[in-house]
């Protein structure tokens, strides 16, 4: 399905900005009550243990492959400077139906799942989207009942195929989950009830994965931590209510909190950090994450502070076209670079940066290249793999570009300012 994120750059770089500005500042809104169910009773602690984990580079794009595909063309792929790859299934995408998916939907990919060995491509995940079916509805327990066995099935199917776990898009593309204003029964149902409702959902969606997947891995694209601005000046309790209840995420935090009142120690959750797209340079990496690490969002129930440092991490996402230009166009940075060394230069840049500065994951995404038919631009697989192995061997960069990356941003935030709103 073709889907394009250029409609969100003006969130995120919103979203950037705040978090960078909070890090700086050292600021942070109150957290507000995320629902009423209680949480597990666990004593807050002072600061996240350190995390020390080799980093590990996964793929996810337009081009992602079926298990088929996998099964078939396993040893090329596995030539590519990945870890990882996500995976969609046939069957679809989607877990928010008002239907179940038939058992049969399921038989062809994990027979797939099933017979593919690989000696590499160690953290796969299978994509599942948080996009619902119009109509959907949080408070219809039939349409629970669907998105439950739903989910069940994606879980037990990454479980086959011995996958890390689940990729979880959280940005949605059609139906809002997340958002407030386009729930059908926000005229009668107020945002606090929505809460508690997605609340207990974020719950069970927990349980079923971690029943099907003991160790699962649940690595979101957007999480509360990243998808919503701490407005450090936001600091009433009431304020902050009514500014995510306007918000598009304002509803997740809600969802994460039920998932962190059952999470088992032995799952974690990961926030892609996918605002990390549009940075260009070391400090945007390091400050955007710092705040977020050891300050739990806002948005979340304090009571699940321990919970959330021992078991809520963060990667990196690094938007391979943003920076490469690739349909040259002035709506992406690398428009502004003035050579092709300087944007393979920049992709290693981020690369290298997005590694060393996640907790173990960063994901590489691309829209108009395709990484398993060889069509990607030259020197980019090189400058990838260049950051790599200088994170995987503690090696500095041994460049910098701050320079032509200023002038470059200079002309793009010029012309970002004169567009239309």
């Amino acid at each position: 399905m073709p889907r394009t994120r250029l409609a969100s750059v003006s969130l995120v770089l919103a979203v950037v900005c705040a978090c960078g500005a909070l890090a700086r500042n050292g600021t942070a809104a109150p957290a507000t009550d995320g629902g009423s169910a209680a949480p597990r009773s666990r004593a807050a602690v002072a600061s996240r243990p350190p995390v020390r984990a080799t980093k590990r580079l996964i793929e996810f794009g337009w081009d992602r492959p079926t298990p088929d595909f996998v099964r078939e063309h396993i040893g090329a792929m596995e030539r590519q400077p990945f870890d990882g790859v996500v995976v969609t299934l046939h069957a679809g995408t989607m877990i928010f139906k008002r239907n179940t998916y038939p058992e049969t939907a399921f038989e062809r990919d994990q027979a797939d799942l099933r017979a593919t060995r690989t000696s590499r491509l160690k953290h796969n995940f299978l994509l599942v989207w948080a996009t619902s079916e119009p109509d959907w509805d949080w408070f219809n327990d039939d349409d629970w009942g669907a998105a439950e066995r739903n989910l069940r099935s994606f879980a037990r199917s990454a479980k086959i195929g011995d996958y890390k776990g689940i990729f979880f898009d959280t940005e949605p593309y059609d139906g809002n989950t997340w958002y407030y204003l386009e729930q059908p029964h926000r005229k009668d149902r107020s945002f606090e009830d929505y809460q508690g409702r997605l609340r207990k959902r974020g719950a069970r969606f927990m349980r079923v994965i971690q029943e099907e997947m003991p160790q699962a891995v649940v690595l979101m694209t957007w999480g509360p931590a990243t998808a919503l601005p701490r407005r450090g000046a936001v600091r009433d309790l009431i304020a902050r209510r009514h500014f995510i209840e306007r918000e598009a995420y304002g509803l997740l935090p809600a969802f994460i909190d039920g998932a962190l009142d059952v999470i088992a120690a032995t799952v974690t959750l990961v926030d892609g950090h996918e605002a990390a797209y549009f940075i260009v340079d070391k400090d945007g990496f390091v400050e955007s994450l710092s705040s977020a690490r050891d300050r739990p969002s806002p948005d979340l129930d304090p009571r699940h502070t321990s919970t959330y440092m021992a078991q809520y991490r963060f990667a990196n996402a690094v938007w391979v076209d943003w920076i490469m230009n690739s349909t040259h166009s002035p709506d992406l940075f690398g428009f502004y670079l003035s050579s092709e060394s300087d944007r393979l230069k920049l992709l290693e840049h981020n690369v290298f940066y997005a590694l060393s500065t996640a907790d173990e994951y960063a994901w590489i995404y691309s829209q108009n290249m395709n990484w398993w038919t060889a069509d990607v631009p030259a020197g980019v697989s090189a400058a990838i793999r260049s950051a790599k192995h200088k994170v995987d061997d503690g090696l500095p960069l041994e460049f910098d570009i701050g320079e032509r990356v200023r002038v470059a941003r200079k002309s793009y935030e010029q012309r970002s300012r004169s567009q239309p709103r």
